[in-house]
């Protein structure tokens, strides 16, 4: 018998949700080991209702529990101050400033809340605000194995989108400025990986210049991998190692605080790599948004070492001619002439080529809306 023979669903509870759901986070919200569910339900204009429905004894839910609202910008997961719990940090809808969620769960409280509203640490700038749709993220970006804050951010009625970083400080127990920047026009959704295995957490991200808000379909787009500029792990053999130039595995969670992000476009910035799709794999429409959802759902860029070599690739919905939808597999390899992502000279970080063989039960598919990676036979 083949794995796909062996493969069962077995329907496990259902839950009716009185509201339209808009969102789904699983997590452990209680601290009991078990799983949770965090639902964002739309109520009203401009709020998200917060439900969290506790895990049972015996596989099912219990009756959920009420949390504030949040503003329609989703609220994402932190640990704000390392207790292990669960904590949200989003946008208020009474004055669209950001507020954490702060979990204070206690079994023995009568009133069973989950979170309290409070003003997240933050110092050295004021917070901005908040694009919707958004990629923030709770992760570590200056290597100090403490995950940062990184906020996506929009003023009202501009199109610009910027982002600003907050570093963790464990000193003084809060989040500190670091940086703000500018991203370019025409963005979609932020994928966070270390691209090219340096220790180092990198951004990847489409753009394009024109997206038909009716269909999702992006045209004339370009795949942007924006490199963290930060000491990286030392190589075997490395002479940089003697010079202090790269972190040893014993300063594994070294912070840098020198480190950057560099947009800039110049073709000596070796940290920034923009690929014209048109002219390195033959398309240039990508699914940005997934119009079957009201509002649109952003098409993120998914990440997955598929070649087992150790670097991650990249699959996007790329769009034909004739408007098919089909997953492109983006094999990440050593940089050489005449390979997308490196220079004239066949310098850069990582290169990028379209992988053929065996996908062709892949590219059959016409009319994706997303890809999940998984090992779903556990034979890595």
């Amino acid at each position: 018998m083949s794995f796909l023979e062996k493969l069962i669903f077995k329907p496990s509870v259902s839950v009716r949700h009185s509201e339209r759901i808009r969102n789904i986070v699983p997590g452990d919200y209680n601290n009991d080991g078990r799983l949770d569910l965090l639902v964002m339900s739309g109520n009203t204009e401009g709020a998200n209702a917060i439900s969290v429905y506790f895990s049972d004894l015996i596989g099912g839910f219990e009756r959920p529990v009420q949390a504030p609202s949040s503003a329609t910008a989703q609220p994402f997961l932190v640990d704000s101050n390392g207790d292990m719990k669960i904590d949200l940090l989003g946008t208020s809808p009474i004055n669209n400033k950001l507020v954490l969620w702060k979990n204070i769960w206690n079994g023995t409280d009568p009133n069973n809340r989950v979170f309290n509203l409070t003003e997240p640490l933050f110092q050295g700038n004021t917070p901005c605000d908040i694009s919707d749709p958004h990629s923030n993220a709770f992760i570590d970006l200056d290597g100090d194995c403490l995950a940062d804050i990184f906020l996506t951010c929009q003023k009202p009625n501009s199109q610009q989108r910027t982002f600003q970083i907050w570093v963790n400080s464990a000193e003084q127990d809060n989040f500190v400025f670091k940086m703000s920047g500018q991203f370019p026009n025409g963005m979609g959704s932020i994928t966070f990986a270390d691209m090219d295995r340096d220790g180092t957490i990198d951004m990847v991200f489409p753009t394009c210049r024109s997206i038909d808000s009716q269909l999702g379909i992006g045209h004339k787009c370009s795949l942007n991998i924006v490199y963290n500029k930060q000491r990286p792990l030392c190589k075997s053999g490395s002479s940089a190692q003697d010079q202090g130039f790269c972190r040893t595995p014993n300063d594994l969670c070294t912070k840098d605080s020198d480190f950057q992000f560099d947009f800039s476009e110049d073709t000596s910035n070796e940290w920034f790599e923009r690929i014209d799709l048109e002219t390195a794999f033959g398309f240039d429409s990508l699914l940005m948004n997934d119009v079957t959802y009201d509002p649109p759902l952003p098409v993120t860029v998914r990440i997955g070492d598929l070649t087992l070599d150790g670097y991650p690739d990249i699959i996007v919905i790329g769009v034909s001619g004739s408007g098919n939808r089909s997953p492109y597999i983006l094999n990440s390899i050593p940089c050489s002439h005449n390979i997308a992502g490196c220079d004239s000279r066949g310098n850069g970080r990582r290169g990028f080529k379209v992988v053929t063989a065996g996908t062709e039960t892949v590219r059959r598919i016409t009319d994706a809306r997303g890809v999940a990676v998984m090992d779903l036979d556990e034979d890595v």
